[in-house]
């Protein structure tokens, strides 16, 4: 089982993306951007320190820096945000309303990301870059991954799941098993159990948006059985689901080659895919197109 460590530093890894315009690191608390011509230094004030990130264009970054209030002896510090251009003109800096955040992300040119990682679940608020006030506010989720086009947010949760144990008894774990769009609190995936009156116990695995925002699509494994599935849920609640004949490991992740086209990788085979007159099927070899 993914460890919440891993998870928390996983949880806001971006869908497929143009590479950004700069790479940047940080280097005795001060901004170093990688370009072409060689490193230049951005700041020059030894008060920068990670979480950083860069907007899709290149031109903005969002960086964290002390708060300036006082703490005990090996308490997390609280933090403010930084918005600054990547030539060094400071733009903006705030305090966010949780100044204990653990990621920051661009989501456009104007909006921020900023996430405080929980034990199971995290906080999510999407941040107006430019003054600082919170626009949106997302509990639970530790994936929280948009569209491409920045209009829908697909988060996935976790949750209780019934396991059993090597001598067969049940116990109950908290592990990858619901997904949610934007601001709806109802569950998308998995559908309910007519029996039990809960959702089906599935464990989802890493989101990826297909080219057009049409799917978020993720690989499955069913409790009980263990069996494996390749899923797309659409945002208006359409789904598509297919069977995989292996297992599928924990970082197994689906790659969208075109809009309708995909492949993923488990037990070493590909396998491939095409969404076609509203259904989702195998298909034995790459299409040409």
């Amino acid at each position: 089982m993914v460890t919440l460590l891993l998870l928390a530093g996983l949880a806001m890894s971006p869908d497929v993306e143009p590479p950004p315009k700069y790479k940047v690191r940080i280097e005795n608390h001060e901004i170093w951007i990688d370009t072409d011509g060689g490193p230049r230094r951005v700041t020059y004030d030894a008060a920068a320190s990670y979480p950083i990130a860069v907007s899709q264009s290149g031109d903005k970054l969002a960086f964290a820096v002390p708060g300036g209030k006082s703490i005990s002896e090996g308490s997390k510090p609280p933090m403010q945000v930084v918005i600054m251009s990547s030539a060094g003109q400071s733009l903006s800096k705030f305090s966010p309303e949780d100044p204990y955040f653990d990621s920051l992300e661009w989501i456009d040119e104007e909006r921020i990301g900023v996430m405080t990682s929980g034990h199971a679940n995290c906080i999510y608020r999407v941040v107006d870059s430019n003054t600082g006030r919170t626009l949106h506010e997302y509990w639970g989720g530790f994936d929280f991954l948009w569209s491409h086009d920045r209009q829908h947010v697909a988060r996935r949760a976790l949750g209780p799941i019934t396991r059993t144990d090597d001598k067969g008894a049940s116990f109950e774990s908290d592990d990858l098993s619901s997904l949610s769009f934007d601001d709806e609190d109802k569950e998308a995936y998995p559908p309910e159990d007519p029996k039990t009156g809960r959702p089906y116990e599935r464990i989802l695995g890493y989101l990826t948006w297909s080219p057009d925002d049409k799917w978020i699509s993720f690989p499955e494994t069913e409790n009980p059985s263990g069996d494996s599935y390749v899923v797309l849920v659409s945002p208006q609640g359409e789904v598509l689901r297919e069977s995989l004949p292996v297992d599928t490991e924990y970082n197994a992740k689906i790659v969208w080659t075109d809009d309708t086209h995909f492949k993923i990788s488990a037990s070493k085979r590909t396998f491939y895919f095409v969404v076609e007159n509203g259904k989702l099927r195998e298909i034995t070899a790459p299409a040409l197109h």
